[in-house]
């Protein structure tokens, strides 16, 4: 049975590890592509910010245990729904060629996405969630694992300025890695100029750009990947496993984010209305997904498997 991770110790992690990993090019996760031009070059080099958090550990017992009941109450926008939801199926990416593509969903101004993981391995950059192009430095939009497993976050306007976000290499980023086989909760979420990284339930990582910025971008989001150079093929392919991913409108804290963690989204949540895309992965058959918005159902390319959920 696999086991979710809410904590440093848990997970054999410390909190003043330093960042380590060698620069990669794009080349390495899109063979098609050149390295990406202007901030988009795909570094493996680590150094992010972070405020340590300690997170808040247990194990998983699978989808029917009481593991999943330490949601905490949510100080900010009221409690969680009574009764804990847990998860039932999940998607499980070769990492070579599956991912699912959500389509035309607009990257809000502020922001929180939000996915359980279960990675295999760390061949390469890979993406949990991405909207932006390989090889183009303008509209920028990654969010995932680097060689080394640490968790970053990459975005861009529509004009190719980050705003501080790589600086020779990425600059939100976790100070440890997520551990392979293991379930992690990981989240990024941006209100204005500052960005935040929250992994298993803690703020780990935050940045404040040089200015607030939006997105722009018209490319397609997707789920384990992003879009190669040739504007249509993917890239930068997730290798594991992925459930309840979510894009808000909003900038959730940490404790919001990690009361909600281990519990689906109700209708009644008091945050639901800011929910723009949710994809529970609870199909467990067939080739698309729902948004239980209603809004952006996914599409599963490349076959990835239907698996049962232990994130939760």
């Amino acid at each position: 049975m696999a086991s979710s991770c809410l904590a440093v110790a848990a997970c054999g992690l410390t909190v003043d590890g330093a960042l380590t990993g060698d620069a990669i090019s794009d080349a390495g996760t899109d063979s098609t592509a050149p390295a990406d031009s202007g901030s988009d070059s795909d570094s493996g080099s680590d150094s992010g910010s972070g405020s340590d958090a300690g997170f808040d550990a247990r194990s998983d017992s699978g989808p029917g245990s009481d593991a999943a009941t330490d949601s905490r109450a949510d100080a900010d926008s009221g409690a969680p729904d009574t009764g804990v939801v847990h998860a039932t199926n999940a998607l499980l990416f070769n990492g070579t060629s599956q991912y699912v593509d959500v389509g035309a969903l607009a990257i809000p101004t502020d922001f929180t996405v939000e996915a359980w993981a279960r990675p295999a391995a760390f061949p390469a950059e890979q993406l949990l969630v991405g909207k932006d192009r390989s090889g183009q430095g303008a509209s920028q939009f990654r969010f995932g694992l680097l060689p080394n497993g640490h968790v970053f976050f990459m975005m861009s306007d529509a004009t190719g300025n980050d705003h501080g976000l790589y600086t020779s290499a990425y600059q939100l980023t976790s100070p440890q890695a997520v551990t392979a086989g293991l379930w992690t909760h990981i989240a990024v979420t941006k209100s204005g100029a500052a960005f935040a990284l929250v992994v298993g339930g803690g703020q780990v990582a935050t940045l404040t750009a040089n200015q607030a910025f939006t997105h722009g971008g018209t490319q397609a989001l997707r789920i384990a990947a992003r879009t190669a150079s040739d504007g249509t093929s993917p890239a930068s392919f997730f290798s594991g496993a992925l459930d309840e991913v979510r894009v808000w409108n909003v900038a959730r804290t940490a404790a919001q984010i990690a009361a909600d963690s281990s519990t689906t989204i109700a209708p009644s949540h008091p945050q639901r209305a800011n929910l723009v895309g949710y994809w529970r992965f609870d199909e467990g058959a067939g080739g698309t997904t729902a948004d239980d918005t209603g809004a952006h159902a996914g599409t599963l390319l490349g076959a990835p498997s239907w698996i049962v959920s232990n994130a939760f």
